[in-house]
């Protein structure tokens, strides 16, 4: 008997059509946490099997910098793995790790499949929320860690995406170093280019809201019902955009 197991990461809320059923009663969650120190120290012992002698200290650091993320640490001695044939690497330092890491994870040569993932999904529209809550974290805002996310939607994304979890103190954290340096340059470029598209969205909604407020003064006390449902869209779109660009840091 054949069995085939598809495996992935999805919003629960998106299983489901009708938002009143609870969306646990279609798959069971199965946890896969990062390694130890101690597990990580058995993967990275296979870089003697390939002919590179690696000291406590070089594993330390593979460890610093992935904080056992199993692909992560398989991807950095990848590079390793293969400077030995190519760069006849016999002896890893804590510096040829650094550099595994910026050459073989980081740049943009290496278009490293796991980052280009995560900056993928934080590209999507529905997630522009989620990567403004991200920036906060990344500046190291506490955030109260929850399973899941909690009740909060953008967490429960940024958490699906796998780029948070909870640090040592209870609270959310960016995951590990590596995605840490990924994300570093591409928030701040986004940040940067939202803020403006927010500013321009922002100032035509304060100008419809304007336009709207005098239309009301010149009906006296006699405002239509459509008029002042028109009025409240605006100031609802107009405080939610400054929320927006506060949680960016522009507010």
């Amino acid at each position: 008997m054949r069995r085939v197991f598809l495996v992935g990461a999805a919003d629960p809320r998106r299983l489901i059509k009708d938002p009143d059923i609870s969306p646990f009663n279609v798959g069971k969650e199965i946890g896969l946490e990062e390694f130890s120190p101690a597990e990580t120290r058995q993967l990275t012992d296979n870089l003697v099997r390939v002919g590179i002698e690696a000291s406590d200290e070089v594993h330390s650091r593979i460890y610093w910098w992935t904080l056992g993320q199993p692909y992560l640490i398989q991807k950095v001695c990848e590079t390793l793995e293969d400077w030995r044939v190519r760069r006849s690497i016999k002896q890893a330092t804590v510096d040829l790790v650094d550099q595994a890491v910026q050459e073989g994870v980081l740049s943009a040569k290496a278009n490293d499949s796991n980052l280009s993932h995560i900056r993928a999904r934080l590209d999507e529209k529905e997630t522009f929320m989620a990567k403004a809550l991200l920036r906060r974290i990344f500046a190291g805002e506490h955030i109260r860690f929850e399973p899941h996310g909690g009740a909060d939607g953008r967490l429960a994304e940024l958490y699906l995406i796998g780029v948070i979890k909870e640090g040592p103190d209870g609270n959310w954290v960016i995951r590990n170093r590596i995605y840490q340096e990924a994300l570093k340059g591409f928030l701040t470029r986004e940040a940067a280019v939202n803020a403006d598209d927010l500013r321009k969205r922002l100032a035509i909604h304060r100008q419809n809201l304007s336009r709207l407020e005098e239309r009301r003064a010149r009906h006296g006390l006699d405002v239509p019902l459509k008029l002042l449902n028109e009025i409240d869209l605006e100031r609802e779109e107009i405080d939610r955009l400054e929320r927006a660009l506060k949680e960016l840091g522009h507010g």
